[in-house]
């Protein structure tokens, strides 16, 4: 059914334009040639009422919520709790995944793998753009919450290695983080992306030159920036230096107002030129009530929603939707004298961005974070407060079929 949607602002390049969106069969169509050349008129036109149009939200780190854990392998993860988990953040306007496993037993990854596998690749009810695999291959003095006796090295022939503990599953990943300064870390960058897996630096004591090494190996992601990683320092400008000075590289951050100041938000906005994506390091707890929790195989609080290694104050992932995410950077790294200017770029932090920065081949990956013709139909429609900086979430469409309405 070819659909028209009216009165509506749409997130076109850095801007938010006022304009009409068609869509049909589960993609975005040209106007021009619908009306002009096909001399065709839409059999259903929708009205935003002034809202705002932009990509779904794509969510590339995020390691559960609402009691699962992406990493469990204690037992299967049936359809009808991921359902439940897509139905939920669906609610907060993400459209497509990376479910991210944190580093376990190289006896589980089967395991989870087998849990994970029938999900990959759909868009019912929600779209697995692919596994992220946060680990083991981290720093110790950097893990984090990952547990200590888990975390490994890749040897002398990282091929070997990755191909022992990832075994066949390599088809089904996306992303790997791992830290560069490891023995033979840049041997296994090449072997990876040489499978159009995105690598990614975090949890990681490397400097300036190693992670520049990293890069030009092919690392293009940095995990979740000042996070489980040196701080800039004006004599050892260390991995945000690295990102200054290498413009094609994104970096993930949790916008969540818990794991970075929001002056650091903004630093990094500035600083990157736009390279700043969005993700939530959403957990087991994500979408629940306070208290104690098992998150990969460690035991964490929530206190306050911010999730804690349990018995201390390392933090443990997070607990806010992305929707929450897009509010937060919008109201604290983003133009402050256009609003409307702002918005739009957090919105592309949390759509686009992420697209491109995960986007192995751009002739074969699904064309999504962006709306224009040719593109699939994920999207969001959106009110904005734009003299409190605030939204309202009104419906989420996945291959132009509303999978949530308010």
């Amino acid at each position: 059914m070819l659909t028209k949607f009216i009165d509506c602002f749409i997130l076109k390049g850095a801007s938010l334009e006022y304009d009409e969106l068609l869509v049909e069969n589960g993609v975005i169509l040209d106007p021009i040639d619908v009306f002009y050349r096909q001399k065709r008129v839409p059999q259903k036109v929708i009205s935003c009422e002034n809202a705002i149009i932009a990509p779904g939200f794509i969510d590339i780190q995020i390691n559960g919520a609402l009691g699962i854990d992406f990493s469990t392998h204690d037992g299967p993860l049936d359809e009808k709790i991921f359902c439940d988990l897509a139905s939920y953040l669906l609610k907060s306007g993400t459209t497509s995944i990376c479910p991210t496993v944190i580093t376990s037993p190289k006896s589980a990854y089967p395991k989870i793998w087998h849990n994970l596998d029938k999900f990959i690749n759909s868009f019912e009810p929600i779209r697995v753009l692919g596994i992220h695999m946060e680990g083991p291959f981290l720093s110790s003095d950097k893990r984090g919450m990952h547990p200590e006796n888990f975390i490994a090295e890749f040897g002398v022939d990282a091929k070997k290695t990755l191909l022992e503990t990832y075994g066949n599953f390599f088809q089904n990943i996306r992303i790997v983080t791992l830290a560069p300064e490891l023995d033979n870390a840049c041997q296994a960058i090449e072997y990876l992306t040489s499978r159009q897996i995105k690598v990614g630096l975090g949890h990681t004591a490397a400097n300036y030159d190693q992670m520049l090494k990293a890069f030009d190996r092919g690392a293009s992601f940095i995990t979740h920036l000042f996070n489980a990683m040196p701080a800039f320092h004006h004599r050892s400008p260390s991995v945000l230096g690295s990102l200054i000075d290498s413009e094609k590289v994104y970096a993930g951050i949790i916008a969540d107002k818990v794991h970075s100041h929001p002056k650091s938000l903004k630093l990094a906005e500035r600083a990157t030129n736009g390279r700043v994506i969005l993700i939530t390091d959403g957990n087991v707890a994500m979408g629940l009530k306070d208290g104690d929790y098992k998150f990969g195989d460690r035991e964490i609080t929530v206190d306050k929603s911010i999730a804690y290694v349990k018995g201390t104050k390392t933090l443990a992932g997070a607990t806010q939707p992305m929707l929450k995410c897009v509010e937060g950077y919008w109201q604290e790294a983003c133009d402050q004298t256009a609003p409307f200017k702002g918005l739009a770029t957090a919105l592309l932090a949390a759509s686009t961005r992420p697209a491109i920065a995960i986007s192995t081949n751009p002739s074969l990956d699904l064309k999504i974070g962006k709306i224009t013709p040719g593109y699939l139909a994920d999207f969001v429609v959106l009110h904005a407060d734009l003299e409190n900086k605030r939204l309202q979430l009104k419906s989420t469409y996945i291959n132009g079929e509303q999978k949530y309405a308010q």
